[in-house]
């Protein structure tokens, strides 16, 4: 592959934010797109939690029809601490489904060569549902 190759697939994926007329469905999401930096925890019975700083990129793709974010935990400039620290890197695209009223998304984490899709709907404007996996946002 050449540079030019990789910038052109750039170009494609990242192209593009939605329409006036699907904003408001895929603000749910849509509100997160930037940089940020995280504090992750993972918890583990009968031990201490695994901590550590990370990162994670969302922006728009495929011509404003979905978002994907790249996350990267420790952070690329971090360590972590903790018993046999759990990191991950993996990224995940997500889509709104208006016929549901839903999100469909697909989870690839590269460290562990796990998938999983889930569906994912707001619950009560602060937290995000997709089956096991629950975020909730800060008021």
């Amino acid at each position: 592959m050449t540079d030019g190759a990789s910038s052109a697939l750039s170009t494609f994926l990242l192209d593009g934010s939605p329409g006036a007329e699907t904003q408001a469905a895929l603000s749910t999401f849509g509100q997160f797109v930037g940089r940020w930096r995280l504090q992750w925890t993972g918890f583990n019975p009968g031990r201490e939690p695994d901590r550590a700083v990370g990162e994670l990129a969302i922006d728009w793709v495929l011509g404003g029809r979905a978002l994907q974010d790249v996350w990267t935990v420790p952070g690329r400039d971090q360590a972590a601490t903790g018993a046999a620290p759990r990191g991950f890197y993996g990224t995940t695209i997500r889509l709104f489904d208006p016929t549901i009223g839903a999100w469909r998304s697909t989870w690839i984490n590269t460290t562990t060569h796990r998938v999983r899709r889930f569906i994912g709907t707001a619950v009560n404007r602060t937290g995000i549902c997709g089956g096991s996996v629950s975020w909730f946002l800060p008021r």
